[in-house]
C-alpha cells in the first residue's frame, strides 16, 4: 500500500465534489444510507454535469489517473463510522465490463489507497438505502418497474440484484462493489408532516406494492429468495387492534426441539433502534394512532425459532426486558408511547413450542411499563390482576382520540 497526495493534470472542465460540504453543487445529486455499526454513505452523480475534483475542503482527493472525459459516468462513495472516513470513486467507461472502483482511506489530509478487499474488512458490504414511495423515484441503485400483466401492483428493485432487467432498461449500471438494501420503505400510509413518517424497516431487494396499499411484499433471506407478506394492523371502527404483521408459515405443533446438540443462534431485539441489522427482524415503525404512536419489530420466518436466543432490550437506557424460556420463542415485539404523557410499554409475545393453538389463543403476552426511577430505567412486568385493563388500554386504542 502506499499514500497518495497531490493534484489532477489535465483535467476535464466540471464541477467541484467538497465532501466537507453539506449540499453538493448544483447538478450532483446526494443519495444517503447507512451500514452496521452506526455507519453513515453518501451517494454522488450526475446526469446534468461533470465531476472533475473531489476535495474535502482544500484538501483533494487523488487519482492514479486523470477523471475520464464527461461522457464516461463517474460515481462518488463515501462511508463514515466513527471518525473514519473511505472515499470511492467509481468510473464507468461506457460498458458495464469496464467499471473501475478506487477507494482511499481518509487519514487527516492523506490518502491511503486500499484495496476492494481491505476496505470490505472495514466496511460491511450491505448498505441500506431509503425509498419514500410517496414521490417518484431517480436512483442509480433502486428501480421501479410496473407489472406488466398486473397494473395495480407496483414494484421495486435493487438494480444490481437484477442485473438481467438493468441491461434492457435506462435505470443505471452497477455502480461498484456493494450490495443495497431498500430500507427503510418510507411513508407505508398516509403521513400529515408531524414525528416521524411511518416505516418499514428490513433488508430486503425487492419490493412489491399493490395501490390499495393493502400490504407489502418483501424479499428477504439468504439470497434475498423468500418473499414475505406484511400487513399494517387496520382501523375497524374507529379502533386500532395490532396484531402481528407477517404471515407466518411455522407449524409451532411439529417445532418442539429435542435434546441433542444444535447451533443456537443469539437474536437481540433492542427496542431502542429503528435500524435493523439482521434479517431477521422486519420493523413496522411511527404509526400514530389516536394519541399513541406504535412500533412492532416482528421475527421473520427465515431460521426456525426454536434456534435462536431471543432477548428484547434497550441499549440506550443500557436496560434488560426479556429473556426467553425454553422451548418458547418469540414472534414479535410491540412498543406503545404516548405522545401527550410520554408513557411506554413493551409488549412482548411469545408461544410455546409443541403447541397446536392457533392465532392469538396461542400466543402469550407479557406487558412491561417503563419505569424512571433513581436507579435509572427499569421495565416493570405487569403481572397483576391490572394486566387486563392494560391490555384493554393497548389494545383498544381509539383513533378519534385527541392528543
Amino acid at each position: 500500500m502506499c499514500t497518495w497526495r497531490g493534484l489532477f493534470h489535465n483535467v476535464a472542465h466540471g464541477v467541484t465534489l467538497d465532501l466537507e460540504q453539506d449540499q453538493p453543487p448544483a447538478g450532483v445529486v446526494v443519495l444517503k444510507g447507512t451500514f452496521t455499526g452506526n455507519g453513515l454513505y453518501r451517494l454522488f452523480y450526475s446526469d446534468s454535469v461533470h465531476i472533475s475534483v473531489v476535495t474535502y475542503g482544500s484538501n483533494i482527493v487523488p487519482i492514479t489517473d486523470n477523471i475520464p472525459p464527461e461522457s464516461t459516468e463517474l460515481y462518488v462513495h463515501e462511508y463514515r463510522w466513527d471518525d473514519k472516513i473511505i472515499v470511492g470513486i467509481t468510473i464507468n467507461y461506457g460498458t458495464r465490463s469496464s467499471l473501475f472502483t478506487i477507494y482511499f482511506f481518509k487519514i487527516e489530509r492523506e490518502y491511503l489507497k486500499v484495496s476492494v478487499t481491505q476496505k470490505r474488512k472495514l466496511v460491511p458490504n450491505y448498505i441500506s438505502i431509503p425509498l419514500d414511495i410517496s414521490i417518484p423515484l431517480k436512483s442509480p441503485i433502486i428501480s421501479f418497474l410496473e407489472n406488466v400483466s398486473n397494473s395495480t401492483l407496483s414494484n421495486w428493485y435493487v438494480v444490481n440484484i437484477h442485473d438481467e432487467v438493468a441491461k434492457g432498461s435506462n435505470n443505471g449500471p452497477k455502480i461498484g462493489n456493494d450490495r443495497y438494501f431498500i430500507s427503510p420503505l418510507l411513508n407505508v400510509e398516509s403521513y400529515d408532516g408531524n414525528g416521524r413518517p411511518p416505516m418499514l424497516v428490513s433488508q430486503s431487494t425487492k419490493i412489491h406494492i399493490p395501490h390499495n396499499r393493502e400490504y407489502i411484499v418483501i424479499c428477504i433471506g439468504k439470497n434475498n429468495a423468500m418473499q414475505q407478506k406484511v400487513k399494517i394492523p387496520p382501523i375497524v371502527n374507529g379502533i386500532f387492534t395490532p396484531f402481528n404483521i407477517m404471515e407466518y408459515s411455522y407449524d409451532y405443533s411439529k417445532s418442539k426441539l429435542g435434546s441433542g446438540l444444535i447451533d443456537i443462534q443469539r437474536l437481540v431485539i433492542d427496542i431502542s433502534s429503528q435500524r435493523v441489522e439482521t434479517p431477521d427482524i422486519v420493523l413496522l415503525a411511527n404509526l400514530k394512532r389516536g394519541s399513541w404512536i406504535y412500533h412492532q419489530y416482528a421475527i421473520a420466518p427465515i431460521r426456525h425459532s426454536g434456534y435462536m436466543y431471543s432477548e428484547v432490550v434497550n441499549s440506550d437506557a443500557k436496560c434488560f426486558i426479556y429473556r426467553i424460556e425454553p422451548q418458547e420463542v418469540v414472534t414479535h415485539v410491540e412498543v406503545f408511547e404516548h405522545i401527550r404523557n410520554v408513557w411506554q410499554y413493551v409488549v412482548v409475545n411469545v408461544r410455546k413450542l409443541g403447541t397446536n393453538n392457533k392465532g392469538e389463543a396461542g400466543e402469550t403476552k407479557h406487558i412491561y411499563k417503563r419505569i424512571e426511577s433513581e436507579n435509572g430505567r427499569v421495565y416493570f412486568d405487569i403481572k397483576s390482576v391490572s394486566f387486563v385493563l392494560f391490555y384493554n388500554m393497548l389494545y383498544k386504542i381509539r383513533v378519534d382520540e385527541n392528543v
